[in-house]
């Protein structure tokens, strides 16, 4: 395990709890779904809190409860980003997943905007 702090970055950060849920399969072979929180996020990932190891590599579903309302353009239901595990460690008794996703938030919001223009 890696230190999380004082590394060059692809993408800013923001220091944001965000509420999230996390869906995979984890160390043991077991599916998982919790409700947790981020500690930060960026446009390109990460670093969510977990009661779950998590090995390097798996694939994690990420999920952002928004309230009802207009939902995000071109989906049903909240936004789900998949996510690697790209480093682990360990912060009172809990795991500490940093993430990155597999198509960045940039690449979702063109995409969305695509899609909204050819309607």
């Amino acid at each position: 395990m890696g230190t999380f702090d004082h590394e060059r970055r692809a993408a800013s950060r923001l220091r944001l709890q965000i509420p999230v849920f996390i869906r995979g399969t984890d160390a043991y072979g077991q599916e998982f779904m919790e409700l947790q929180k981020t500690f930060n996020i960026s446009s390109i990932g990460a670093l969510i809190v977990s009661s779950h190891p998590v090995p390097l590599e798996a694939l994690l579903y990420v999920t952002v409860p928004v309230p009802s309302g207009p939902q995000w353009p071109g989906s049903e239901g909240n936004p789900t980003l998949r996510a690697r595990v790209k480093r682990s460690g360990m912060l009172e008794g809990f795991h500490l997943l940093a993430v990155q996703f597999i198509r960045s938030l940039e690449d979702m919001e063109l995409s969305v905007r695509q899609e909204m223009l050819a309607q």
